[in-house]
């Protein structure tokens, strides 16, 4: 025991050394604070040697039941919702022995990027074609827009699903933060496609689209993804 002893008091000394006594004294408070919350927690839900990691959403736990060696990663939501005018209550029972990895960040950017790479190659697809008709002087190729307005208008596509993935993960917290910023961009995305379009045609409408989403939608949809996604996970 005093070996153990010595060892922890060896390793705070030279944590202190190494981090000051202000990163100490906050890595202190913060375990203090995990190991307080598991213990309320263990209490609450009847549940011996319960982990839960951190960013996690836990409602209703007078209606979960949850048994011994729960382990879970971080950013778990279990949520018991109760009516007060339901004659039904809500009921969640965990077992023994279970352990939950929630990987829906890490799924969320693969899907992200998947979602990206298949637009980006449709629209290399569709503007190859326009080219290629263009460059054979088909009939049909009248019937549609040049190569340069075209690709303003497949990047301008590409961009939005991205800022569209952005919003759909928000979303998913029941949460809506991007209505303003979808308001704001749509009045600007009229306005120069009235002004743009008057005296440029149809290459100035695709060109102050793809500027509006480059100028406004990226910075300002990622700035509120980041923000947010910051604030709830924390």
């Amino acid at each position: 025991m005093r070996n153990v002893d010595k060892g922890l008091l060896m390793k705070l000394r030279r944590f202190v050394n190494l981090n000051g006594l202000y990163i100490t004294a906050n890595e202190l408070k913060r375990r203090a604070g995990v190991a307080l919350r598991r213990w309320m927690l263990a209490r609450k839900l009847r549940c011996p040697n319960i982990i839960i990691g951190p960013r996690s959403y836990l409602r209703g736990l007078g209606y979960i039941s949850i048994g011994k060696n729960f382990q879970a990663s971080e950013g778990l939501w279990l949520e018991a919702i109760a009516d007060d005018g339901d004659e039904h209550s809500p009921c969640i029972k965990i077992g023994d022995n279970v352990s939950i990895c929630l990987l829906y960040t890490s799924l969320f950017f693969l899907a992200l990027r998947q979602s990206v790479a298949v637009c980006a190659a449709g629209a290399v697809c569709v503007w190859a074609t326009d080219v290629y008709l263009n460059l054979g002087h088909f009939r049909f190729a009248q019937r549609i827009l040049s190569p340069v307005a075209l690709g303003l208008m497949l990047l301008g596509t590409i961009l939005n699903v991205f800022v569209f993935g952005e919003a759909l993960y928000l979303r998913a917290h029941k949460q809506e933060k991007f209505l303003l910023i979808s308001v704001f961009c749509a009045i600007l995305t009229v306005c120069s496609t009235y002004y743009l379009g008057k005296r440029y045609g149809a290459l100035g409408m695709v060109s102050g689209n793809l500027a509006i989403g480059l100028l406004m939608g990226l910075p300002l949809g990622t700035y509120t993804f980041l923000k947010y996604r910051r604030i709830w996970h924390e």
